[in-house]
């Protein structure tokens, strides 16, 4: 999976972390930092792309009749020319016979119409939170903390799991 088009913004404003947490915009440039980590880490985290970009992936080589993406949700393909996304939302998949060639190119993330899971947002939140008490910074070198309980939790709520095929 290769990112061609990285995300314009972030999914929890700056000034949506300076409410929670009752701050200055002295640390605007660091909470900025921390909220683009922490999405980051989230977006991996459940396998679910949160701001919209373009991605290309690689399909594998075999007999295969369908594929499932390995990232949820999929606004559409870019390059579709005969190919169709199936459930794009939930549990993206194409078929073999609409694929021909190695790779696709993909949007995925939440669209301008979508509702973005809150647990996601709050996840976003929580990490970012949790690291700025901290004191953490970005460029730092660290030993990771452990994660919260509570962030755990949000995350596996909303985790994309591709489904498995048992032959």
């Amino acid at each position: 999976m290769r990112i061609i088009t990285p995300p314009a913004n972030l999914p929890v404003t700056v000034e949506q972390f300076a409410r929670q947490r009752h701050v200055d915009d002295a640390d605007a440039v660091l909470i900025g930092e921390l909220l683009q980590a922490a999405t980051s880490v989230v977006e991996t985290a459940t396998n679910r792309m949160i701001v919209p970009r373009r991605l290309t992936l690689g399909l594998p080589e075999g007999n295969w009749s369908r594929f499932w993406l390995p990232v949820a949700p999929v606004i559409g393909l870019a390059d579709g020319a005969g190919t169709e996304i199936v459930t794009p939302f939930s549990e993206p998949w194409i078929a073999r016979a609409d694929a021909p060639d190695d790779t696709i190119t993909v949007d995925v993330g939440y669209g301008t119409n979508d509702v973005v899971p809150a647990q996601l947002g709050q996840a976003i939140l929580m990490l970012a939170m949790e690291w700025h008490e901290a004191g953490i910074t970005v460029e730092e070198t660290y030993t990771a903390p452990t994660l919260s309980f509570g962030f755990r939790r949000l995350v596996e709520q909303v985790r994309y799991r591709r489904p498995m095929v048992v032959a």
